[in-house]
């Protein structure tokens, strides 16, 4: 499959495929960390090594399965991913019953999480995840195939927004410009955002200062690395 699919794409599409790829997924974590830090996402600046690093994990992907392929005829991989996966779905057999009760669960955990989803101001991505789980599990239990297959696909991109947002709400140690309650929450080409603390309260206060570090004012700074422990940014 993957060599027929490789055989028909031009190679210079598959390349802007795969880069397309690589900016989304960089796109997504980034996007997530500054949800978190509550920065508006026209300051991302994605960075070409970002970028490049994500392009080779999925290129790392795209060779796996080639070679997977290789070792196998296209029907064969074809009839695995269909019928291993999206049919035995179909033909999951348990008691009615039982069926019945897991997908009113399933009912009741969606409605529930996405309800929290669009209640929250901060729109915590943890309960689009949990949403996103509990719609694939009510597919499963309905043997919807396809369409469970479909939004796992989603669930893969929504999961890396995801990360973003978690790598920055466990972090616990920054860079802090010395006699300052002022934190480097992130880092661009030429440019660093700064963001207020106090850490007795550990909170970060959604104020935002941007500093050019093209600027002469940078090397009158002086940095030092300080373990704040876990912040939340305050409402």
């Amino acid at each position: 499959m993957f060599e027929k699919i490789t055989k028909k794409i031009d190679p210079t599409i598959l390349v802007f495929i795969l880069s397309g790829l690589g900016y989304a997924i960089t796109y997504l974590y980034q996007l997530g960390v500054y949800h978190f830090y509550q920065i508006p996402s026209f300051l991302m600046d994605i960075d070409l090594t970002k970028i490049i690093r994500n392009v080779l994990f999925v290129s790392i992907i795209f060779v796996v399965g080639y070679v997977i392929d290789a070792f196998y005829k296209e029907s064969d991989l074809k009839n695995y991913l269909v019928k291993n996966i999206v049919e035995k779905i179909k033909i999951i057999e348990m008691p009615k019953s039982l069926s019945n009760i897991l997908q009113f669960i399933c009912v009741v955990c969606s409605l529930y999480f996405l309800s929290k989803y669009l209640s929250s101001d901060l729109k915590n991505p943890t309960y689009l995840i949990l949403w996103i789980v509990s719609q694939l599990g009510y597919f499963i239990t309905k043997r919807y195939g396809q369409a469970a297959l479909v939004l796992f696909i989603i669930f893969i991109f929504a999961y890396v927004y995801y990360l973003g947002y978690s790598q920055a709400s466990t972090k616990d140690t920054y860079l802090m410009i010395k006699g300052t309650n002022q934190i480097v929450v992130e880092v661009n080409k030429d440019e660093a955002i700064l963001m207020k603390i106090d850490k007795h309260k550990k909170i970060i206060y959604p104020e935002y200062q941007i500093l050019k570090l093209e600027s002469s004012k940078v090397n009158q700074l002086k940095l030092e690395t300080v373990k704040t422990g876990r912040l939340t940014v305050k409402d």
